[in-house]
């Protein structure tokens, strides 16, 4: 991710790379997490878009997107379709919204309308590091392609294949021939500097283990480390 020859650096848009150490075989992906839905920073409309995509009926996505937002706001109004801290009272909840931006993912989960299952399928689209209203289509997972308004799941796994036969650096020099829903072209616009990786490393006896971690490459608070780890999820040993 660090090297500035475009022809050797590594795709932060979620395609798969496998390398090997001392016998031991490592599967990863690396999604730049520009391309995933701010919970911190997008909007109303954003949000509903994203639950839409995970299958979510209209009515109850524009609920859970404003009741997000007042999650995060600093203010005791309601949205529109949203929740304040009457409306968890009223169902036996005995907390309201936070006022103020969330500081984990799971948090999400404690949204009033969220569950678990409905996290798990949105978790991959989601972040709160980019500080980005929109995703950006050239790095986004599948998940939060269909956040995009007029995406269906057909085009967006065409579109995800498609992106994953570039050679790297192809992307960015507007010749790629990808394009939109609207028929505009897909650009990369130089990504972010927060990346989540997924890993798996697989022994010769057949025992695995999985690694996904969210890191921050250089910039401010590093202490002049090449990254800081901002989360880390281990797990799915066998």
């Amino acid at each position: 991710l660090s090297k500035s020859d475009p022809e050797q650096k590594w795709m932060a848009d979620g395609r798969p790379y496998s390398v090997t150490f001392d016998d031991i075989q490592v599967e990863l992906s690396i999604t730049d997490d520009s391309g995933k839905i701010d919970i911190n920073a997008a909007d109303s409309a954003g949000l509903k878009n994203l639950f839409v995509g995970a299958g979510v009926e209209e009515p109850q996505a524009e609920e859970l997107a404003d009741a997000i937002v007042d999650w995060r706001d600093p203010d005791d109004l309601s949205s529109l379709h949203g929740a304040e801290r009457d409306d968890y009272r009223a169902v036996d909840l005995p907390y309201g919204p936070r006022n103020a931006p969330f500081e984990t993912l799971s948090e999400i989960q404690q949204v009033l309308g969220m569950n678990y299952e409905l996290y798990s399928k949105i978790e991959p689209a989601i972040t709160m590091y980019s500080g980005r209203s929109t995703p950006s289509a050239a790095y986004a997972p599948i998940e939060a392609l269909m956040a995009i308004p007029g995406m269906t799941l057909e085009q967006a796994q065409q579109l995800i294949a498609q992106r994953q036969a570039l050679a790297p650096g192809q992307l960015g020099q507007g010749n790629a021939g990808l394009t939109m829903p609207d028929g505009s072209p897909l650009m990369a616009d130089g990504g972010g500097l927060t990346y989540s990786v997924k890993s798996r490393a697989s022994l010769p006896n057949g025992a695995s283990t999985v690694l996904d971690a969210t890191v921050r490459m250089g910039g401010m608070n590093s202490a002049g480390r090449p990254f800081v780890v901002l989360r880390w999820r281990d797990g799915e040993n066998s």
